[in-house]
């Protein structure tokens, strides 16, 4: 199970965790165990002992006593993890994957409000300075050049493949990775260059991590997709019951009668479409911002200028980053019109049209 982060993992886990046959690997939701959430450079644990998780899996099935437990690994963190397709294949090549993804724009700003309200997360050195629409500014500029530098590579090397093919500059060194045809991944044959991508934007875990199709195309390079199944927070919101219901198809699982409870306790998904949502949310988490603000405004009349202002700040990155974001969304689009991936949300065609 990945889903990315701020993308509603802990609803999913707290309805599925009631399931008779399933269970996970070690005491809490997330291990972690081959991917951390920490500065890119010590995040990634492809080579973390092997035996060791075994034993987890082996542990939590004794404890039961049932050795048909159909045992997971829930995380936030692997699918933008470029080796982690390549370590799960070898563990087991007929693990069934679920990923949910959020709107890209709603998960960077709810990543964005979560790491500047909390004072110990680890990217809040990042952002405690910063209004979403600075960050939004400062962090594209360093992706695009990032990608820019990846460019270079990649061009470097379809100029060196083209010539020991004897073919012209540009003829080779394609990914594989746009319009039908294979996907290629790391160590599935990734070209240097995408490899470069892709660091770039698993460097950037508030913005970065919502670029899908870079991570997706890695897994489905490893996996068919019969083995994935996509889900999206919007279902979750609008009918928990039903992905449930998907998640246990995909997974063999027997229908499992849940507690009212559990699926009354989910995550708001239709509620990130609208800004006065998320701008409440992120004036909550200002850390007192909003009441030093309105000690210094003198008249309601000024209080209602600020409030305009920082809804129009809002807005303004939203746009520049549903303006980032739309190749990418548009090739999930195009990867659900061929079958390979459930249609996203009618509300995101929408908005990355």
């Amino acid at each position: 199970m990945s889903c990315r982060l701020s993308a509603g993992t802990s609803t999913l886990w707290n309805q599925l965790r009631t399931h008779p046959d399933v269970a996970w690997v070690g005491k809490d939701k997330e291990t972690l165990y081959f991917n951390g959430d920490v500065e890119f450079g010590r995040s990634a644990l492809c080579d973390n002992d092997l035996e060791a998780y075994h034993r987890e899996v082996g542990a939590m099935r004794r404890s039961t006593g049932r050795l048909d437990l159909l045992v997971g690994d829930w995380s936030a963190t692997y699918l933008t993890c470029v080796c982690c397709p390549t370590v799960l294949r070898t563990i087991n090549p007929d693990i069934k994957l679920v990923l949910v993804l959020r709107d890209p724009v709603q998960r960077a700003l709810s990543r964005f409000i979560e790491q500047k309200s909390l004072g110990g997360g680890p990217h809040h050195d990042k952002v405690h300075n910063h209004t979403f629409e600075s960050y939004v500014g400062a962090e594209l500029a360093e992706l695009e050049a990032c990608r820019g530098r990846a460019e270079l590579y990649r061009r470097r090397q379809a100029r060196l493949q083209a010539a020991q093919q004897g073919q012209p500059a540009g003829a080779a060194g394609d990914s594989g990775n746009g319009t039908g045809g294979g996907f290629r991944g790391w160590g599935a044959g990734m070209s240097l260059g995408d490899w470069m991508e892709a660091q770039c934007y698993e460097r950037s875990n508030i913005l970065g991590w919502s670029v899908y199709d870079t991570f997706l195309a890695n897994y489905l390079a490893h996996f068919p997709h019969s083995q994935m199944l996509v889900l999206y927070t919007d279902e979750l919101a609008i009918d928990p019951l039903q992905v449930l219901r998907k998640l246990e198809a995909h997974l063999g699982l027997r229908p499992h009668d849940y507690a009212p409870g559990p699926l009354g306790t989910v995550y708001n998904a239709r509620g990130c479409y609208v800004l006065g949502a998320t701008l409440q949310q992120l004036r909550a988490s200002e850390l007192g911002s909003r009441q030093a603000v309105q000690k210094m405004l003198d008249t309601a009349q000024a209080a209602r200028a600020a409030e305009e202002a920082e809804e129009a700040s809002l807005r303004r990155a939203a746009a520049k980053l549903a303006s980032f974001y739309r190749p990418h969304v548009q090739r999930l689009f195009r990867w659900a019109d061929e079958g390979r991936i459930a249609q996203p949300p009618a509300a995101w065609r929408e908005a990355y049209k």
